[in-house]
């Protein structure tokens, strides 16, 4: 178990990151990616808090509608028990896993949350991070494109939706739509021109983007990029929570290659994305007419565990092993309006 999850900390705990953070370096989007590492190095040094001192606060989009009704209190940790990913899944023993993984029935439509970004770890220190890392340059990792931008204090409103596979009848996430929506809350509205699940093939994704250009010596203003994801390994576990509260969880991991088609680059980047969602209340109807509805609500964590490149010098020193490690929470509030 990860004991600096599974701790309840003080009200403070969230404040003191915070003033940590601060201290220890620059904002982890700095824009060049020496100055992101050297604020993500800082992070990495401040006491990590536990989710528990964040949902309370990080309500995101739907925070208006929390005032609706007290927000329950935030319960055990999905992911704490399961520990951080510390090492490559071997896909050569477990195979590919599931794709797409199929969610529970109460994930099913569209859901308003703000990730926040609440620890930054290097199990193997951090003589092994640098720009190729997972996380340290913008988009390196898609479904978290800035990894330091969405933070307790600032956090940054994104959507996500489940919907209903039409083929085998099961609830999963929409690749797509999920994507989007983080990089252009994370990047910038309009980042994202298109992405794209190969036909028959749930397991290749292509996403296209735009960048800002820097400087005024170009003819046009944005630089078009692409990536490609590979789903190299999934799961999604559904179940009871242990804790005698009888709340409905899910646990998925999913193990992803991300290779950039960009011009002059062609980095391969290897990480592992674990989440947790706890149901803490279905939703009640009547909400729309005024009438003490509610929207539903899940506790939510995320755990990306970044890997080394194959063709770095340093691979032979750490092999599969997670040099890095960043820890998200929120709290999903039903959305009101549908996802478009």
């Amino acid at each position: 178990m990860d004991r600096r999850l599974a701790q309840r900390p003080s009200a403070s705990a969230r404040g003191n990151w915070c003033k940590c953070a601060a201290q220890k370096g620059r904002q982890p989007h700095e824009n060049s990616s020496s100055g992101r590492r050297t604020a993500l190095l800082g992070l990495a040094a401040c006491p990590l808090p536990t989710y528990s001192s964040l949902l309370t606060t990080s309500a995101g989009v739907g925070e208006a509608r929390a005032a609706e009704a007290p927000t329950p209190s935030p319960r055990a940790s999905v992911l704490a028990p399961r520990g951080p990913v510390l090492s490559k899944p071997q896909t050569i023993l477990l195979g590919g896993g599931q794709a797409p993984i199929a969610g529970p029935q109460w994930l099913e439509g569209c859901w308003d949350f703000s990730p926040v970004l609440t620890g930054v770890d290097f199990p193997l220190g951090s003589k092994f991070i640098s720009k190729r890392t997972p996380g340290v340059t913008k988009a390196s990792i898609v479904e978290a494109a800035d990894i330091g931008l969405s933070t307790p204090s600032n956090p940054v409103p994104q959507r996500m939706r489940w919907v209903r596979d039409p083929e085998s009848g099961n609830v999963v996430q929409d690749v797509p739509f999920n994507i989007a929506s983080s990089m252009d809350a994370l990047l910038g509205e309009g980042t994202v021109r298109n992405v794209r699940v190969e036909k028959g093939n749930p397991r290749r994704v292509s996403v296209i983007f735009a960048t800002a250009r820097r400087g005024d010596t170009f003819d046009q203003d944005y630089d078009n990029r692409k990536v490609e994801l590979f789903l190299n390994y999934g799961r999604g576990v559904e179940a009871a929570a242990d804790d005698g509260s009888g709340d409905s969880t899910f646990f998925q991991e999913r193990l992803w290659r991300q290779v950039s088609q960009a011009k002059n680059q062609g980095d391969v980047l290897d990480y592992d994305i674990s989440e947790g969602f706890r149901l803490l209340e279905e939703e009640r109807e009547g909400r729309e007419e005024g009438e003490g509805g509610r929207p539903a609500l899940v506790q939510y964590e995320r755990r990306i565990s970044a890997f080394m490149n194959p063709q770095d010098p340093k691979y032979f020193d750490v092999g599969e092993k997670t040099i890095a490690l960043y820890f998200f929470s929120g709290l999903m509030r039903k959305a009101a309006t549908a996802c478009s």
